[in-house]
């Protein structure tokens, strides 16, 4: 871990001083530099700029542990060989680091950022494509923390003709046109319901896919489903591909549903993965254009594979977006929140809670769980259980404020999905 902090010149807290408009010399520790920026106006001059080595990490998988200090290392040469004096460099944690500029303007701050962590992307992965590249710039401030917003980065600006790197394709799995009617589709969609507790309806299908290259003797029950049914889960560019494909092959299954007086709600799972930085969310809002506007209310977004800790303006961004091709997005948690008020912030209309076995049998799990229900129906946040498999399961939860449930013991995933069913409590008993 870096940090230029121990060799600030007086020229540099002279600038800084003059930037925040107070003496710098109290606020020597790390732990209240952010907030120094927070409480200042730097946020709003587009000179604070975070650069971040999550991809990176993402990317090298186990072996980071054991390249982390070099790759930390010459980050700091890096930004050391292509900064003033004047300009302020600080780490948060191991993948975020911040660089407060003092006089270079806000574009060529964040191509100079861009720029090198490219370069050390490329020398630790082999290749990287530009979006890829995670810049952001602050943006806005909450509780002491700084906002930051993603910068589309490019790395032809710098590049002459002659030399731009042509950095090879990855290799995608097979995703034929879901209009063509002549090739073999190589997933299917399967559907599993989710139990409006609180009206006593089926009204909701979780949609997923599996492979229709089934082994000898498997079964629904088995199969792989979703990004685990790619010959290699880990191929981050195929798990894109996948979303899409998977939201193209919806379109075209709602316009024959609908044609036909069918009706339901879907709800649709989107990676990370797919959304994290700026290219690739408008990448996939551009594919969203599909999406025909009667069939949009009728569509939910469930947002899985977020880390914690996610920032809170990128995921409000992320949901602001979205929010204009479906009726909901909620988002995927494997344990429960303790910040409601942060799910309240990213403009999330629903939490959808996949918790574990070894916390289910934790004691308390009933009571936080009830706590939880009770918190999220003031924010009006809709909660929803996810793996409910299990008829001990039930009746702890039977008296909870959830508003939905989903499991085997409301249903398997199936070939097709159904009308609007009412399913009562007792129903659910009795199946």
């Amino acid at each position: 871990m870096f940090k230029r902090l121990d060799n600030v010149t007086k020229s540099t807290i002279a600038v800084f001083s003059s930037f925040i408009g107070r003496s710098a010399n109290r606020y020597g520790d790390i732990q209240n530099f952010e907030k120094i920026i927070s409480v200042s106006d730097l946020f709003a001059t587009g000179k604070v700029h975070l650069i971040s080595l999550q991809y990176l990490k993402e990317q090298l998988g186990f072996s980071w542990y054991g390249k982390r200090d070099e790759i930390l290392k010459k980050l700091s040469i890096r930004l050391k060989q292509n900064t003033n004096d004047e300009d302020v460099i600080f780490s948060r944690s191991e993948t975020e680091h911040l660089v407060v500029f003092s006089n270079t303007p806000q574009s060529d701050a964040q191509q100079l950022c861009g720029d090198i962590l490219k370069k050390l992307s490329t020398e630790y992965l082999g290749q990287c494509y530009d979006c890829n590249v995670i810049i952001r710039t602050a943006t806005g401030r909450r509780h002491g923390k700084l906002l930051f917003q993603d910068v589309a980065y490019s790395s032809i600006k710098n590049s002459t003709p002659d030399i731009i790197e042509q950095a090879p394709k990855p290799k995608l799995e097979s995703f034929p046109s879901p209009i063509d009617e002549k090739k073999e589709r190589p997933y299917e969609l399967i559907y599993k319901p989710i139990w409006d507790k609180k009206n006593n309806i089926v009204s909701t299908f979780m949609i997923s896919l599996r492979s229709n290259k089934k082994k000898k003797g498997s079964n629904i029950d088995t199969s792989p489903i979703g990004y685990r049914s790619l010959p290699n889960p880990f191929c981050l560019a195929s798990m894109i591909e996948l979303d899409k494909y998977m939201l193209d092959e919806i379109i075209e299954m709602m316009q024959d549903f609908f044609k036909n007086n069918f009706r339901a709600m879907f709800a649709i799972p989107l990676h990370y993965k797919t959304l994290f930085n700026l290219t690739r969310l408008h990448n996939f809002l551009f594919h969203c254009q599909s999406i025909p506007i009667p069939l949009r209310k009728y569509i939910t977004f469930s947002l899985i594979g977020f880390p914690e800790g996610f920032p809170e303006a990128r995921m409000n961004l992320i949901t602001t977006s979205l929010q204009k091709f479906c009726r909901n997005v909620t988002i995927v948690s494997e344990k429960i929140p303790s910040d409601i008020g942060y799910y309240k912030g990213c403009g999330v209309s629903g939490i959808c809670l996949f918790i574990p076995e070894k916390i289910k049998s934790t004691k308390g799990y009933s009571s936080e769980l009830n706590k939880l229900a009770k918190k999220c129906a003031k924010e009006n946040i809709k909660l929803s259980l996810d793996g409910v498999d299990k008829f001990e399961e039930l009746e702890p939860i039977k008296e909870t404020e959830l508003d939905y449930i989903s499991g085997n013991i409301i249903g398997r995933y199936e070939d097709a999905p159904l009308h609007i069913t009412h399913m009562g409590w007792n129903d659910i008993v009795k199946h």
